[in-house]
């Protein structure tokens, strides 16, 4: 596979998308030959992208579902574990992330990116039914300063403390790796972290994200706000304390 090469002026050209199903065992192969950590699988909801220049594959990601523990990252977003635990999936991982070897492009990995966070929720939605509201990666910080990420809009919570799950259990491989993470919108903290979510519906026990803005509800003026100028028509004596 011939694979483009270009300069700044044709970034604008850049195509990121899903794979299609035929083309799976290509990206695959890709993956596991070129990538440093090779490929075998991707845990829980995944989606496998693909970027293109002139029509052809310059470079390859994989999305799937957050780790399920990050110190770093469950102390920024401030939520309980019955939350994380409810509301987890609206935060995906790019576990994989690969220019392709004979692609030599300045700032092509950061423009690859951002054209993929543009869409990801959407395609989550049409894939699972959910949006996600937070997108996470791992940087093995001895081989990698993750500058293409923080071109993108990612911030850097700190570093894993070199563990990995498997199976239930916590295993320490030694490799701690810097965890950064790109908020998909402006109220994503404020929504995994709230106990009163007003964008979820209650069905089963699990929450799920519905067409409503949550500003309406848990912002200034919200619902929320405009309930607590409302004369309370209870006897005091009646109250709760």
């Amino acid at each position: 596979m011939h694979h483009a090469q270009s300069t700044y002026e044709n970034l604008k050209a850049v195509v990121v998308r899903p794979i299609e199903s035929n083309e799976r065992d290509s990206w695959d192969h890709l993956m596991a030959t070129h990538h440093y950590l090779g490929f075998r699988h991707l845990v829980g909801e995944s989606i496998r992208y693909v970027a293109e220049l002139d029509g052809q594959w310059v470079g390859l990601l994989a999305w799937c579902s957050a780790a399920y523990k990050s110190g770093p990252r469950d102390s920024w977003i401030g939520w309980t574990e019955q939350q994380r635990n409810k509301r987890l999936k609206f935060i995906i991982n790019n576990s994989r992330f690969l220019i392709l070897p004979d692609v030599h492009i300045p700032n092509l990995a950061s423009r690859i990116l951002g054209a993929n966070l543009k869409r990801l929720s959407t395609d989550w939605i049409h894939k699972y039914n959910h949006p996600v509201l937070i997108a996470e990666t791992f940087v093995d910080h001895s081989l990698f300063e993750g500058t293409c990420y923080r071109a993108a809009g990612f911030i850097t919570l700190g570093c894993t403390k070199g563990f990995r799950r498997h199976n239930g259990y916590y295993y320490q491989h030694g490799s701690s790796k810097t965890i950064m993470i790109r908020p998909l919108h402006t109220q994503a903290k404020n929504w995994l972290s709230t106990p009163f979510w007003g964008l979820a519906l209650m069905d089963n026990d699990h929450e799920q994200l519905i067409s409503v803005d949550p500003c309406k509800i848990i912002g200034p003026d919200g619902l929320l706000d405009k309930l607590k100028e409302l004369p309370d028509p209870r006897d005091p004596r009646g109250k709760s304390r």
